[in-house]
């Protein structure tokens, strides 16, 4: 089969390997001036938030890639932070301290799969995204 990326609606598909194009942002549709590599995640699937899942290129204008940057700062400090706290609450054996940390590491994880866009069920031959906005969908068939 022949890789393919077109739109659907309000939605970007992938069938066999295509890919969005990166010359302009998903985010804006202006000129991207980063290409960034995404895991397609769903935030609303905790299977999805860690470990292997299908990726793909997108371009970013710079608004949009400093605002991811930041966004993964902050995802993986309230991870770390998360993780910490849990581990004293176990060892110290105080459930208020573990469950502190248990929702700052699911919090952390939600803001990861969300980043900068979905696919509720993407697989390594389909996928339909989420997240991109009306300027750059203009730019698909």
């Amino acid at each position: 089969m022949e890789p393919t990326c077109y739109r659907d609606s309000e939605k970007i598909v992938i069938e066999y390997g295509g890919a969005p194009p990166v010359e302009f942002c998903i985010k804006s549709g202006r000129p991207a001036q980063k290409v960034i590599l995404t895991s397609l995640r769903n935030p609303f699937n905790p299977t999805t938030w860690f470990g292997k899942q299908p990726r793909i290129e997108v371009g970013l204008s710079r608004k949009y890639y400093d605002s991811h940057l930041v966004a993964v700062a902050l995802t993986w400090s309230l991870f770390s932070i998360g993780l910490v706290i849990l581990a004293s609450g176990l060892a110290s054996i105080s459930w208020v301290s573990f469950l502190v940390g248990f929702l700052a590491v699911a919090i952390s994880s939600v803001f990861r799969a969300s980043s900068p866009v979905i696919s509720k069920n993407a697989t390594e031959d389909y996928a339909k995204i989420e997240g991109a906005s009306e300027s750059f969908l203009k730019h698909l068939s």
